[in-house]
């Protein structure tokens, strides 16, 4: 981001690539990084993000709806995914810990909550829940219902329950 100092850029351009650990997170933020610098992703700021959102596994192959995925002009932004989802659980963390605000910034289109919905991400609505991460008025329930109900019985199940 324009404006922004090294250690700030060098933690973007590493959640961009994929190839920070939570420890160099840490280390980051504490030789002055802004965990919570707005992020523009394209020309006319209609993805402006936080880095936690930007930090977030957003795989286009199972989720089609992720504003990562949609299409930015002529291109696509896909980002690499992490390594493990317990990588990527523990990038979130050291955003958190290091002092990224849970529920984003005014002004940021799209606020983690969202992004992690929109991703279908399990790992990160549990990282972000965890957090005390604001849900009401961001209509998120339905989707966090279908992650925690439990899964209806197969037909087989049930065809074996009637006789």
């Amino acid at each position: 981001p324009t404006g922004t100092n090294g250690p700030t850029k060098r933690l973007v351009q590493r959640i961009l690539r994929r190839d920070i650990t939570a420890a160099g997170v840490a280390d980051l933020i504490h030789g002055g990084a802004d965990p919570n610098v707005g992020i523009t992703l394209n020309s006319d700021g209609r993805l402006h993000m936080s880095v936690l959102a930007l930090a977030m596994d957003t795989d286009s192959r199972t989720s089609c709806t992720s504003p990562l995925t949609a299409r930015i002009g002529e291109a696509s932004v896909i980002l690499p995914l992490w390594p493990t989802r317990q990588h990527h659980e523990e990038i979130m963390t050291a955003l958190l810990a290091g002092g990224a605000h849970v529920d984003g910034d005014r002004g940021q289109i799209v606020v983690p909550i969202r992004m992690a919905k929109s991703s279908l991400n399990l790992t990160a609505l549990n990282v972000l829940l965890a957090n005390n991460v604001t849900v009401r008025g961001l209509g998120v329930w339905p989707i966090l219902f279908c992650f925690v109900s439990p899964s209806p019985p197969s037909l087989n199940q049930r065809r074996k329950r009637s006789h």
